[in-house]
């Protein structure tokens, strides 16, 4: 499951305007950083993961966030928290901040949590015995939501999942409209 927004996403964000939610006043939400509304965000998603049975927490960071020294130690300290919920998380980076690759080894390494990436246009930075990769669709945008993916990608897709050898679960999420049925024509030709 994804974390919920207010954990990443500041009240400026087009996703909450998107979502119709009105966080109120405050400014405290998003970006990681180590307020009361991030705090009771976390709870928040921690308690319906729980409920949900959820095995991975996708925390996903906006591509706008800031990159800087302050940020990083933002990040740190909350997935040194985080990492003791009971389930897996995962952190998909975006923006700047994914482009720091030393960074992200770092805090994955340092933190126990997994890095999640689109396998069809980066590579996790560590290995763990869960993989998960969210795929957004292809072309030059960092986002392409209207990608239908060919056959061809499929099959490169099931190449780099099994590259993984030490993951002993893979999760393959498609965020993309044809979605439903990239997923069903990946599972017939992953053989799963």
């Amino acid at each position: 499951m994804k974390a919920w927004q207010g954990v990443t996403h500041p009240p400026t964000s087009p996703t909450w305007r998107r979502a119709g939610v009105k966080p109120g006043k405050t400014s405290g939400y998003g970006f990681l950083r180590p307020t009361k509304e991030v705090g009771r965000a976390w709870e928040l998603t921690a308690e319906a993961a729980k409920a949900l049975d959820a095995r991975v927490v996708v925390v996903q960071t906006p591509p706008n966030m800031p990159a800087d020294s302050q940020s990083i130690k933002n990040v740190e300290r909350f997935f040194r928290d985080a990492a003791a919920s009971g389930f897996v998380v995962g952190w998909e980076p975006r923006g700047e901040l994914a482009r720091n690759r030393e960074a992200v080894s770092r805090i994955c390494s340092l933190t126990g949590i997994i890095h999640i990436t689109d396998l069809l246009r980066d590579t996790p930075v560590t290995t763990a015995e869960t993989l998960y990769t969210r795929l957004h669709g292809l072309g030059p945008r960092e986002v392409n939501y209207s990608y239908r993916y060919t056959d061809r990608d499929l099959e490169n897709l099931a190449a780099a999942v099994k590259k993984h050898t030490e993951a002993e679960t893979a999760y393959v999420m498609f965020n993309n409209i044809s979605m439903a049925e990239d997923a069903k024509r990946f599972k017939a030709l992953a053989g799963v």
